[in-house]
């Protein structure tokens, strides 16, 4: 998260004032590429779509807001080895602001992440068993969902040559994750996660219809809580994924 801590905290106190113009939607194409760490760091671009809808007096506001994304992860092992598994990533969020002394609009809501990943290189690896062994298979499905609550600051602004920006930081606060992995003898398992943090970044450019966002958003999630099977206490290990990228759209 240092990285994403750092940007965020540079571009802080560079929030420009938010407009009274609000009502907005947008549709994107969205090339990103994501860092992972689960059964072994990976990485690898990902493609998808994003659509949000902004709407509000100016003084109150709201945005409600979804994405797709997949693509192909590439995990290295210690030993050199490694391979290329799919994962994907759909996210839902509904969120609710007003605005603040000297125009900087505050923001918070509801947020539902979800990350889908096969691990067919050693899936055993993925977690971690306290009674000193492990569930070795040749193929695991995971799927990741999270509700969390996001807080977050935004503010607008204008530049030379007719050009808006709209600047957003935000923290993420998870509430709850829980894990459905498939693969084992007998079937699906359910795993919870308590706590973690999330963050993300994002400067939108528009000009008539053409809008222009660069974002990173990072999440990181604990070590899920042991459940016993085939006889052992098996609980998936930390997950954490970074997607920085660029979007390129329509706004309405």
């Amino acid at each position: 998260m240092k990285p994403l801590h750092l940007a965020a905290a540079a571009l802080a106190g560079g929030l420009l004032p938010l407009g009274n113009a609000l009502a907005a939607g947008e549709v994107n194409a969205s090339l990103g590429y994501a860092r992972v760490q689960d059964v072994a760091e990976g990485s690898g671009p990902l493609m998808g779509v994003h659509g949000a809808w902004d709407f509000g007096d100016g003084t109150a506001f709201g945005r409600l807001e979804g994405r797709l994304l997949g693509g192909n992860v590439d995990r290295d092992f210690d030993d050199g080895a490694g391979e290329s598994d799919p994962v994907a990533e759909a996210e839902f969020r509904a969120l609710i602001g007003t605005r603040l002394e000297g125009g900087v609009g505050l923001y918070t809501g509801i947020g539902y992440r979800q990350f889908d990943a096969e691990y067919t290189s050693r899936p055993d690896e993925y977690f971690t068993a306290d009674t000193g062994g492990s569930d070795p298979r040749e193929e695991y499905t995971s799927s990741l969902r999270t509700a969390y609550v996001p807080v977050g600051l935004v503010g607008e602004g204008r530049l030379e040559g007719g050009w808006e920006v709209r600047t957003r930081l935000e923290a993420a606060m998870p509430v709850i994750t829980r894990e459905r992995v498939e693969g084992f003898e007998d079937g699906t398992e359910t795993f919870d996660r308590t706590g973690g943090v999330g963050g993300r970044l994002a400067i939108t450019f528009r000009r008539d219809r053409l809008g222009i966002t660069p974002y990173v958003r990072a999440f990181d999630l604990p070590k899920a809580d042991a459940e016993t099977v085939n006889s052992q206490d098996l609980a998936p290990d930390d997950h954490y994924s970074v997607v920085a990228g660029i979007r390129l759209g329509l706004v309405f």
